[in-house]
């Protein structure tokens, strides 16, 4: 089916800043493993590039990062940022190594961007065919490792599949704690919450672009930079299947190639 660019409520201004912060919440609580199908490709970059220290792009509330991190042989550190870091959560106030980037950090403003390697969990479709395609530019130009992931897909099946996501929200909003009586007013007594997560998510799997997007999204970058074999930038895509969860992850694989 064709992408669709269309609007997702959290990513706006008007929406309201204890609205996102449950709908992260959310979010960070469903994606916890849904990542680690893709654990020995992350493993492997992250032994590749020698990474010290990385940086996760568009990071929410953390997303699939308290789960991964303590499942990785991996022990340096990470930094979280958003472009909205005030309304990050404090879920990883007290893992030493993981911190958070204070400043805003904007996927379309690269003079935002930390030095360290990227990271980027289910943000990618956020952006346009455009933007995507200068997001790689960039990391090319500035020879920045990137690591992209995504377990949307678009689907009919997954798009259709959202109409059953309130009452996911109503069932999973029990379950995380500590509980936050305004976000369960607005979930089960007027239910914005979970009106909002059915949009968002519907668009979310609409805007995912699918491997052969990626791939050329790749392959433009690499065309565009000039990529003479003294300053080789290497791409690897990622689509594979978890038996576990059910669940197809794609995404992109970016690294300066070592000579």
């Amino acid at each position: 089916m064709k992408r669709r660019h269309l609007f997702e409520i959290a990513d706006q201004p008007f929406c309201p800043v204890f609205l996102r912060h449950g709908f992260y919440r959310l979010l960070q609580y469903q994606v916890e493993k849904i990542y680690l199908g893709i654990l020995p490709q992350l493993q492997q970059w992250l032994l590749s590039i020698n990474a010290e220290k990385i940086v996760d792009l568009a990071s929410g509330n953390g997303g699939p990062w308290q789960t991964l991190y303590e499942t990785l042989n991996w022990q340096g550190k990470l930094e979280l940022s958003d472009i909205n870091p005030s309304n990050t959560s404090k879920a990883f106030d007290n893992a030493p190594s993981i911190s958070w980037h204070k400043a805003p950090v904007d996927l379309n403003n690269p003079d935002t961007w930390p030095e360290e390697p990227l990271t980027l969990f289910s943000a990618f479709h956020h952006l346009s065919p455009d933007q995507a395609q200068c997001f790689l530019c960039h990391c090319v130009l500035r020879r920045q490792p990137v690591f992209i992931a995504e377990f949307t897909q678009r689907k009919i099946s997954r798009i259709l599949g959202m109409l059953l996501s309130p009452i996911v929200v109503w069932i999973d909003s029990l379950r995380i704690r500590p509980y936050n009586f305004t976000l369960l007013f607005f979930t089960y007594c007027v239910p914005i919450l979970p009106l909002m997560y059915w949009w968002d998510g519907m668009i979310s799997h609409w805007r995912t672009y699918d491997v052969n997007e990626l791939k050329h999204f790749t392959e433009l970058a690499n065309a565009n930079i000039d990529n003479t074999e003294s300053n080789k930038y290497q791409f690897e895509i990622i689509d594979t299947y978890d038996a576990e969860t059910g669940i197809r992850l794609t995404g992109i694989i970016g690294c300066p190639r070592i000579n």
